[in-house]
């Protein structure tokens, strides 16, 4: 999968990688490719919800979830 550079040089304060709703929840989870390496599956939940003003928040730690999957 490729990553926009936002990822890396936070560019983009509302990108959010590997995100995926479930009601008024986000979480964030690892793409097949590394779970298959032997990355956790287990998503994680990201704090706040949809809607709220914590945006730049929850994409900042998916870009850190992200990069730390990429490690």
């Amino acid at each position: 999968m490729d990553y926009r550079p936002a990822l890396w040089d936070g560019s983009d304060p509302l990108y959010a990688p590997n995100t995926a709703r479930t009601k008024d929840w986000l979480y964030w989870k690892p793409t097949k490719k590394f779970v298959d390496a032997g990355f956790p599956k287990t998503p994680r939940r990201l704090p706040g919800r949809i809607g709220d003003d914590n945006g730049e928040m929850r994409a900042q730690l998916a870009r850190e979830y992200t990069r730390e999957m990429l490690r």
